[in-house]
C-alpha cells in the first residue's frame, strides 16, 4: 500500500464527484443547446475519470469517501446564489470555470505533495486537469 497514490488517487475521485455536482446543479439553468452537450460531455468524461480513480484507489487499498458535507453545502449555496444574481448560460459557464480553477489547483497541489504516488495515479490526476483546462478553455466563450 503507497499513502501517496491512495491519497492522491482519493483527491481525483472527490475532484470528479465536486465537479459532477457542479455541472448537475448548473444545468436546469442552461438554456444553449451547445453548452448543454458541452457539459453534459464533460459529465460523462468526469465520471469516466471518476470511476476509474476509484476502482485504482480500491485496488491499492484505499476507501472511496464522499466530498465533506460542509464542501457539498457551500458548493451548493454557492451555485443557487450565483445563478439567482446571473441566470443562465453566463451564470453556469462561470461557476463551472471557477470549479475548473479550483480542480486544478488542488490536484496539481496534491500531485506536487505526493512525490511517490504511482505513474498511475499521476496519470489520472493529469488526465483529470487536462479535462478540466480544456472544459474551462470552451465555457470561456459563454462568460
Amino acid at each position: 500500500m503507497n499513502g501517496d497514490t491512495i491519497r492522491l488517487l482519493s483527491a481525483c475521485e472527490a475532484g470528479t464527484q465536486m465537479a459532477i455536482g457542479a455541472m448537475d446543479g448548473v444545468l436546469k439553468d442552461v438554456r444553449s443547446t451547445a453548452l448543454r452537450q458541452t457539459l453534459e460531455e464533460s459529465l460523462r468524461q468526469h465520471s469516466e475519470l471518476g470511476s476509474q480513480a476509484r476502482q485504482l484507489l480500491v485496488q491499492n487499498g484505499g476507501t472511496p469517501a464522499q466530498p465533506g458535507a460542509m464542501a457539498k453545502s457551500m458548493s451548493w449555496l454557492k451555485t443557487n446564489w450565483i445563478l439567482m444574481l446571473h441566470p443562465g448560460d453566463a451564470g453556469a459557464a462561470g461557476l463551472v470555470t471557477d470549479g475548473c480553477s479550483m480542480g486544478v489547483k488542488t490536484l496539481a497541489r496534491e500531485r506536487n505533495r505526493r512525490p511517490g504516488a504511482s505513474g498511475e495515479a499521476k496519470a489520472v490526476a493529469g488526465r483529470l486537469m487536462e479535462l478540466e483546462r480544456k472544459l474551462s478553455s470552451e465555457l470561456a466563450q459563454y462568460l
